[in-house]
Order: structure tokens, then sequence, then C-alpha cells
């Protein structure tokens, strides 16, 4: 089951990025880094439109965290940096 969700999500990120990319979206809008694919996916995970992505902040080195539950994704950090041991689903 775990397995089928990641597929799904990773799925569902890579139609929205190609979305992104495509038809009238605005040259500003469209992914450009690695940062942006990261920004798509906290994006995709936090309910927030895809078109608003740019919104987000990815910094250099840092970690980002999102726990797939079988309801809805929750994103356990963004930007993070150092240990990560208290991560936890609250």
């Amino acid at each position: 089951v775990e397995e089928a969700r990641k597929a799904m999500f990773v799925t569902k990120l890579m139609d929205a990025m190609g979305a992104l990319g495509e038809g009238d979206t605005p040259a500003d809008e469209k992914p450009k880094s690695l940062a942006d694919t990261i920004k798509a996916a906290l994006a995709s995970s936090l309910g927030t439109p895809l078109d608003l992505f740019q919104r987000l902040t990815v910094g250099t080195c840092s970690i980002s965290a999102v726990l797939h539950t079988d309801d809805h994704p929750i994103v356990l950090a963004v930007n993070a940096h150092g240990p990560l041991t208290g991560l936890v689903r609250s």
C-alpha cells in the first residue's frame, strides 16, 4: 500500500509539473530548478494550487519532510536544518 501511495503521488506531481510547463503558464511560473520541483511537491501536499507554487521558498541544503497517510499528506518540515529526530506526526 505504501509503495502504491508513493507511486500515485509521484505520478500526480509529474503530471502537475508537466502542466506547469505547458500552455498558458507564464514564463515566471514555470519550473526551472530542483527547488521548483520541491516547491511544487510541497504546494501539492499543502493543498495550494500549483500555479502559486512560486510563493514557497526552499532553502539551499534544507530538508522538507512530508508524511503520506491513507487520508492525506502531512507536511512535517519545510526548510529544516540540523537533526530531524523531532519530526513526529501531530
